[in-house]
């Protein structure tokens, strides 16, 4: 068989994309070793073919990760010039003695002692085509890039693992198309807004609901997952017409005013489908289509 339809069948066989499950982000280093681990000619297929390396999956749960920081760096440089997508994810160390402390709290030994890592994946910000975050709050900003484009970027995912995020800033100049935040103030994530297409927001608030609405003149289908109060916030008066919204759905809405409050704020003359729920349940969408 020629190595370039090997090639592209090995292309054919691995995952590219990982959900949040740790298995999942597992399968994507564990199948191309894989892959390598037959013979010495399908090792030798393998290890050429860029496409292959471009999904590269960081977990900083191990005391002993310092060891494979070489390795991350020579998985990204089989993937030649192509967009890469990051996933960057910490689990909690059992041993209290790989802790440390970190910013104004305790953090993992393991994610200190691979800021080598983190390094290696910001200096190829121009790169990235997805860019997969889950780290403690304080730690976010590590991978802020203020200079430079990524042509290829479109899907940005942060989360913030202890819920403390609320002012990390993470500035960059970059235009995601897709965007998840959970646990993550957008008040501090400096993107090109208006490329924005489809946006997922969870543990956030009112204000920052139509914060985002306001400026992501190009939504067409958002998601507000948990949405608290703000003390003492009026409502701007004046409804914001966005012209391209055509799904909006909202769950868990922790209002303690009258939840016509927020809707009225909106004239959304491309809405097509709209799910509202009040702790869970899904008997308020009806009652106020209306104000939307």
């Amino acid at each position: 068989m020629p190595p370039e339809i090997a090639s592209y069948i090995f292309q054919l066989c691995v995952p590219y994309h990982a959900d949040a499950s740790r298995e999942s982000l597992y399968e994507i280093v564990r199948s191309r070793f894989a892959l390598g681990a037959v013979c010495q000619g399908w090792r030798r297929i393998a290890w050429s073919t860029p496409k292959l390396w471009t999904t590269v999956s960081i977990c900083f749960h191990s005391p002993k990760f310092a060891n494979h920081v070489d390795l991350i760096k020579e998985w990204i440089s089989r993937s030649g010039a192509l967009p890469l997508s990051f996933h960057i994810y910490v689990t909690e160390v059992k041993n209290t003695d790989v802790s440390v402390e970190y910013a104004d709290g305790p953090y993992f030994g393991p994610y200190m002692a691979n800021e080598d890592a983190l390094q290696t994946v910001q200096q190829l910000s121009d790169r990235w085509q997805e860019l997969d975050v889950r780290l403690p709050g304080a730690c976010l900003s590590d991978l802020a890039v203020k200079d430079g484009t990524a042509p290829a970027f479109n899907s940005l995912i942060l989360e913030s693992t202890d819920g403390e995020a609320n002012s990390a800033e993470f500035p960059m100049n970059l235009s995601p198309t897709h965007i998840t935040f959970r646990s993550v103030s957008i008040r501090f994530i400096e993107i090109t807004w208006s490329n924005v297409t489809d946006a997922f927001i969870s543990e956030t608030n009112l204000k920052e609901c139509y914060d985002l609405l306001t400026v992501a003149s190009q939504l067409t289908s958002c998601t507000f997952v948990t949405i608290h109060d703000v003390a003492d916030y009026l409502m701007p008066a004046d409804p914001v017409v966005h012209s391209e919204l055509q799904e909006l759905k909202v769950e868990k809405l922790m209002l303690e005013r009258d939840p016509s409050s927020f809707f009225g704020c909106f004239t959304l003359p491309s809405l097509q489908i709209l799910s509202i729920s009040m702790n869970g349940t899904q008997d308020f969408h009806s009652r106020h289509f209306g104000y939307v």
